[in-house]
């Protein structure tokens, strides 16, 4: 299928539902849905929130809306963080669009138990275990009515397969590393702070899960890391995208 025919599939399975969800994977266009379900279901009169997990989702949007000539529909429309949800008059809008649907927490009750308008919710993972925070919120406000994940899009060719591949490291045992503890500061090396890292969560020295994000922060700032990404730059010739945290 072609992303159109899919969007198109999508669009209709929201006719008359007042309130649901779409799940769409990468490269869809989950947007451009969003933009054209407003096109259909409100007027220039009316007002429309779109809710985001960030600001930069915003500017996709406002993008997308040029691109496909929709620029009009930004007139009417509304943006806020899910953060700021509980900010805003429930009776001030039309139609909310709330878009990484799988962001909605119980908090967000405050808005979405007095709005009285429709809502369509966009997301590409929506909430594993519909007993979760998450899917209970999602099954009650916007439960989902269409689903085309990321691996049908790759069935269809609308994105490229991947592969996974985990590449061990060798930390450096020079001591050049500068770590923090308790407001001090001290010269070891990558190899010595993984490892005593590693030691306190296999003996549960403290809290699990804070001794887990040291050991990850920790992680994001040893150079071996960025030193082997750039040679490891230097063997792929076709296009690339590096995502990284530092």
């Amino acid at each position: 299928m072609e992303r159109e025919e899919i969007q198109e599939q999508a669009l209709k399975a929201t006719e008359g539902r007042r309130r649901c969800s779409v799940v769409l994977g990468t490269g869809v266009g989950k947007t451009l849905v969003g933009l054209l379900h407003i096109e259909r279901n409100t007027n220039a009169m009316q007002n429309v929130l779109v809710v985001a997990p960030k600001k930069s989702i915003f500017q996709s949007w406002s993008d997308d809306a040029v691109k496909f000539g929709k620029q009009d529909i930004l007139e009417r429309i509304t943006f806020s963080t899910y953060i700021g949800l509980s900010k805003r008059d429930p009776n001030a809008y039309d139609y909310v669009y709330l878009d990484e649907c799988h962001s909605l927490l119980d908090s967000h009750r405050t808005f979405l138990d007095v709005y009285k308008g429709g809502i369509l919710g966009l997301t590409g993972t929506p909430p594993k275990h519909r007993g979760s925070e998450k899917g209970i919120m999602v099954a009650q406000f916007c439960s989902v009515v269409y689903t085309f994940k990321a691996d049908d899009a790759i069935e269809n060719g609308i994105i490229n397969d991947y592969q996974i591949i985990v590449h061990e490291l060798q930390l450096n045992k020079c001591k050049g590393y500068q770590a923090v503890m308790k407001n001090r500061s001290f010269i070891t090396s990558e190899y010595d702070n993984y490892v005593y890292w590693s030691r306190r969560i296999d003996v549960g020295s403290g809290n699990m899960h804070m001794l887990r994000v040291m050991r990850m922060k920790a992680l994001m700032e040893y150079n071996t890391k960025e030193k082997y990404t750039k040679e490891l730059m230097k063997s792929i010739n076709t296009k690339c995208i590096v995502f990284a945290n530092t």
